[in-house]
């Protein structure tokens, strides 16, 4: 709209009183435009009149009650008039009207207002309030910082059983298990006779393959409801563990008729189909898993992922013509002239063996391996939403000067040592996520002097791994619901990696997984010395060393490594076949047989 244009344009130049009368003529020929009331009220703020601020922020709200800068206008209004009261009312309830639209960053941001004014709340209400801020940024992926608020809820009013076990969960997302057990236990002290409580803890032991107690804890909310459903997945998963599959299948099979909700009979789907897999019957482990997968695509958030990620592949072709060998060359002369480290990128498509090389590395003295955290999004992302566009944020970083280059890099290190919240000045960082083997073109331009892995593993069982497991909902994890879906997105993506491989001076080594299960010692001295570190007899007994791990890969990258894996596609062969065809380049290309 041009003449909104005029009115920005207006207060840039600091011409107030003529940007306000614009403003009123175009709010008289669009009353219900909420955002031009607005932006009327920030006009008066700049010019003083405040009481104006709040009358037509409160017009804009009546027209659009998400409208989250109206919010906010009237909160610093009030805070300008010393009316601390209100002005903490207003951010309650934006931070509520917010939540409940499930806009978690604006209603986080009407938190931290309300927070921030020094009135003096009642300690129940701060607590919620920090208990409904820690879940916003939950549901924003932002775990580490929701975890400060989850602990200062429960530190504030330790009996409320909602906030310990809000607090558990989130111990349990990071991975911080012995802290989620204690976080259960007094779960459960508040809630004696919850079958949950104790299935919670359970799963926790679970994960940490302290399997004794974990049927323990189950066999105990068992006890509280002889029919509850993940009582009986996780005692179910222990008889598979175990070695015992008819059990595991008889109890699988008992529960359908509990079933309570989708998720339930998801997680039922996928468990049992990993059973009739061990059990042989891979036709009918391959439709568990069609179905497991038909289920989870059809949830809400499932769905909103599929939405957001509907043009993947092409973002993946766009990273391809964005980041060329001509414009490696032009950086060439541009390098970083700081004297910060570099870190080892470690990268795949999922599913690829990473977990499993990860483990193997960390158990070096000298390596500290990341567990999948996010540090260069936090460097990345800021570009790309100023940008606009990968194609934009390429040409940005053709210009980008030392001064941002050297501030990236060492907020990507101030990142790191936040989230693994360890020294990393004298150890080796690998920085292992495998979602960042596409965005080799920013690490080329940052990170110059990084070298890069990239584990390999046939891309058949890839595919099939891929199906095969219930992943969390994320936008990463959406092409996998289908098995074709599953091809495309390997295809893109590895496709991407050849186009890299052709390009990138970053130092890079391919690890397949097959050769590591075949001769571990070989390739991880290899490895290692690609690192530049010492051998270390550690290395080779890398199950010695306590760790938990965070992806689906945690029951076998704690075990001996074993040869089931290799070659699994064999089994589905028939259920293969519409995508052995655009799968047999990388096949070829990779070394495997056909």
């Amino acid at each position: 709209m041009e003449q909104k244009d005029a009115v920005a344009r207006m207060l840039e130049q600091d011409r107030l009183q003529e940007a306000c009368d614009l403003c009123h003529k175009i709010c008289a020929t669009h009353e219900n435009d909420a955002e031009i009331w607005c932006r009327l009220g920030e006009i008066y703020g700049l010019m003083g009149n405040l009481d104006q601020v709040i009358n037509y922020g409160r017009k804009a709200i009546s027209l659009d009650p998400l409208l989250a800068p109206a919010y906010e206008n009237i909160a610093n209004a009030l805070l300008r008039q010393d009316k601390l009261n209100e002005a903490a009312q207003c951010y309650w309830a934006m931070a509520v009207k917010m939540y409940n639209a499930q806009q978690f960053n604006d209603a986080g941001q009407a938190l931290n207002g309300y927070l921030e004014v020094p009135v003096a709340h009642s300690k129940p209400q701060t607590a919620y309030a920090h208990m409904l801020r820690g879940a916003c940024l939950l549901a924003l992926g932002r775990n580490p910082k929701a975890l400060g608020d989850l602990q200062k809820a429960v530190e504030l009013q330790p009996e409320n059983s909602q906030y310990q076990g809000l607090l558990g969960d989130t111990l349990f997302a990071l991975t911080r298990f012995e802290e989620a057990c204690e976080a259960y236990r007094q779960l459960i002290r508040l809630q004696p006779e919850s079958p949950q409580a104790f299935v919670s803890i359970a799963i926790v032991y679970e994960r940490m393959n302290q399997l004794d107690a974990a049927a323990g804890f189950a066999n105990q909310a068992l006890e509280r409801d002889p029919n509850h459903i993940a009582a009986i997945l996780v005692l179910a998963k222990l008889d598979r563990r175990a070695g015992n599959l008819e059990l595991a299948c008889s109890r699988l099979e008992g529960a359908r008729a509990s079933l309570s909700g989708p998720a339930e009979e998801t997680e039922l789907y996928f468990e049992s189909g990993i059973v009739y897999d061990r059990l042989g019957r891979y036709a009918d482990a391959f439709k568990l898993f069609r179905q497991g997968n038909k289920l989870a695509s059809q949830s809400v958030r499932a769905k909103v992922h599929q939405e957001s990620d509907i043009q993947y592949v092409d973002h993946l072709t766009t990273f391809r013509k964005s980041f060329t060998a001509e414009r490696f060359a032009r950086w060439r002369n541009t390098r970083p002239k700081d004297e910060l480290p570099s870190p080892i990128f470690f990268v795949g498509h999922p599913r690829s063996g990473t977990t499993l090389t990860e483990q193997i590395l960390s158990a070096h003295p000298v390596a500290l391996v990341s567990n999948e955290r996010p540090f260069l999004d936090q460097i990345i992302h800021p570009i790309l939403k100023k940008a606009g566009s990968i194609d934009a944020a390429a040409d940005y970083l053709d210009n980008i000067s030392q001064q941002e280059l050297t501030s990236m890099r060492r907020e990507y290190w101030s990142q790191a040592e936040s989230m693994l919240e360890v020294d990393v000045s004298n150890r080796i960082l690998i920085d292992k996520l495998p979602a960042n083997l596409r965005k080799l073109g920013f690490i080329q331009r940052i990170f110059p002097e990084s070298a890069v892995i990239v584990a390999l593993r046939d891309p058949r069982d890839v595919c099939l791994s891929c199906f095969m497991q219930n992943f969390r909902h994320n936008p990463a994890m959406v092409p996998f619901y289908d098995i074709q879906q599953t091809a495309r997105h390997y295809e893109a993506l590895m496709d991407l990696w050849l186009h890299y491989r052709s390009i990138l001076d970053l130092r890079w080594i391919e690890s397949r997984y097959e050769d590591l299960v075949e001769d571990y010692e070989a390739v991880a001295r290899r490895l290692i010395t690609f690192l530049g570190l010492d051998w270390d007899d550690a290395v080779l007994s890398y199950l010695d060393k306590e760790r938990h791990v965070s992806t689906p890969s945690y029951e076998d990258v704690t075990s001996p490594i074993f040869t089931r894996a290799m070659g699994r596609w064999r089994n589905y062969r028939k259920e293969l076949q519409p995508v052995l065809a655009p799968l047999s380049r990388f096949i070829r290309e990779f070394g495997y047989e056909e």
